[in-house]
């Protein structure tokens, strides 16, 4: 399970820093799967819009968000970037970095 601090995830992100500190142990884009400690990453696609489920997410025990500018209105400490699609990949690619998993691919 991914444990960060958000300032550590500023600095990966290249964004400003949060000004008040927390640690998430998971991540979610689905409040449907959100739990208590996560980092809710309010992505959009296609008419989909995560940051319209901010309060949900809040609700399900995000305790962050990374969102874009002038998404909606944040409860919880967050970070703000252009394309939260584009941070949700980077912080895969910093994860994965991190803990060097065996990968297998399986075909047919």
């Amino acid at each position: 399970m991914i444990q960060l601090s958000l300032e550590r995830l500023s600095a990966v992100l290249g964004c400003v820093p949060p000004t008040t500190e927390v640690d998430f142990c998971g991540v979610s884009i689905d409040t449907t799967r959100a739990q208590p400690g996560h980092l809710f990453i309010a992505v959009r696609s296609g008419d989909f819009d995560g940051h319209r489920c901010m309060t949900e997410a809040v609700a399900q025990g995000a305790v962050a968000a990374v969102v874009e500018p002038g998404g909606a209105a944040v409860p919880v400490p967050h970070l703000c970037v252009e394309d939260t699609q584009k941070a949700l990949n980077r912080l895969a690619r910093f994860w994965l970095d991190r803990v060097s998993p065996r990968v297998i691919g399986i075909t047919g």
